[in-house]
This record gives structure tokens, sequence and C-alpha cells, in this order.
């Protein structure tokens, strides 16, 4: 009977646990974000959108063909390229990469100026640690203006209240 109950109750917890309380977390999931954002951002103006610094399967998959996933060379190439009128591109720079992705626009040359729309945190289950992504256009902000991203503009706030308060650490 004590065994029966145990895995009776380990089942309802499971099945609460994974069906209900994780996928009303949306913070914990780093690639349905980024995905969401990037369809966001296309869905606003033609272009390509950059990832770099997450390269978890689960994200290629996610995003189907939507996005470029590599290094932040190759997303500073794509936000140096030239654009057709009415179109933009975009990045999506997870924090620790953020300095090396700067560097590759200036190492450059092109008058790439790069507009922050916001941010995206979320937490790497898998190795236990928290992440923190920025997003960018390569526009000019008066194209982008009718466009509504609904993305949180300050991150880092929260970002250090889960470190400090939750004792989750940045991913490093």
């Amino acid at each position: 009977a004590w065994f029966a109950s145990g895995v009776a109750g380990t089942f309802v917890l499971g099945v609460w646990f994974n069906g209900m309380l994780m996928p009303g977390l949306r913070n914990f999931w780093t690639a349905p974000q980024i995905t969401k954002a990037a369809d966001r951002l296309i869905s606003c103006k033609r272009g390509t959108v950059a990832v770099s610094g997450f390269r978890e399967p689960s994200l290629v998959l996610a995003l189907r063909g939507k996005a470029l996933v590599g290094t932040p060379q190759e997303a500073a190439q794509t936000m140096s390229r030239s654009t057709t009128r009415g179109a933009a591109h975009f990045a999506i720079i997870e924090s620790r990469i953020d300095d090396a992705f700067r560097k590759a626009i200036s190492a450059g040359g092109a008058s790439t100026k790069l507009h922050r729309l916001g941010c995206i945190r979320s937490v790497n289950l898998a190795r236990g640690c928290s992440l923190l992504f920025n997003v960018y256009a390569g526009a000019d902000n008066a194209a982008l203006r009718e466009c509504k991203f609904e993305l949180a503009s300050n991150c880092e706030a929260q970002h250090d209240r889960l470190s400090k308060a939750l004792k989750v650490p940045h991913c490093n």
C-alpha cells in the first residue's frame, strides 16, 4: 500500500509539475521565447534575424529556418548587410558575448547603428543557470516606430533578483 501510494503520488506530482506548472513559467523556456521574439520582429519588418549565444538543438528546431543561429561575428555580418527599403536586420545576442558582437560590428567598418529594442531573460534548465539576451535592430528608429515588440526593457534587475534571491547563477 505504501509503495502504491508513493508511485501514485509521484505520478500526480509529475503530471502537475511537468504539465501545469512548468509550461506556465514563461521565463524558463529559452527557445520558445527567442522564437516568439523572432516571429514578432519578422512580422513587423521584413528582414533577417540572427541569434548568437544559445545553440541548443531545441532553438534550431523551434526557429524552423526563421533565423540564423551562429557566432557573434556571423550575427554582426547579418546586421551589416544592406537592406531594401522597409526591411530590417535584427540580432538576439546573449549577454556574455555582447561585447564580441559589438566589436565585430565595429570591425566590419560598416555604418551599422544598433538600436536596442529590449531584452529576454530565461533559465537554461539543463545547466541550471540564467541567461540574458539583448535584442537589437539595425534599422532606423523611424522605421520601427509602428512596431509593437512587447519586449522587456530592463531584464538586468530581474536577472539580478533571480541570481540573489533564488541563487540561480548566471551561465558562464
